[in-house]
């Protein structure tokens, strides 16, 4: 767990250093153009705006039940492996007093049939 929120902590800044949201390499912060809340490389920004993207996994956690978040990482690790561009957003919203984030993992649209043939549920 603890890894896992480095890693989504580590998305945001390293000092001065950025991690792309789509390929998660480093770059300077004069590299990265910021837009729809994430932090983006010059060759991601343009696959980015270029694309429709389509939501491919949703999944909600907060401290007691981290394991959705760990699932939705881990998937966005296997699709970058396999070639297919991917990012996560988050949103959050109070259930019972307790901050819940929710998990938002996107790939391109036209590679929602690529990703089910390659990754079945």
């Amino acid at each position: 767990m603890i890894n896992c929120l480095h890693k989504f902590f580590s998305r945001f800044k390293r000092s001065n250093q950025i991690v792309c949201s789509i390929c998660e390499q480093i770059f300077t912060e004069d590299q990265i153009t910021e837009t729809d809340e994430l932090r983006l490389c010059p060759q991601d920004f343009t696959l980015y705006k270029r694309q429709k993207w389509t939501i491919i996994q949703k999944g909600k956690s907060n401290p007691d039940n981290p394991q959705d978040a760990l699932e939705i990482q881990d998937l966005h690790i296997k699709l970058k492996n396999l070639g297919i561009p991917s990012f996560i957003k988050f949103e959050y919203e109070i259930i019972n007093d307790q901050i819940t984030t929710i998990f938002l993992l996107y790939i391109p649209t036209n590679m929602v049939k690529q990703f089910k043939d390659l990754i079945p549920n």
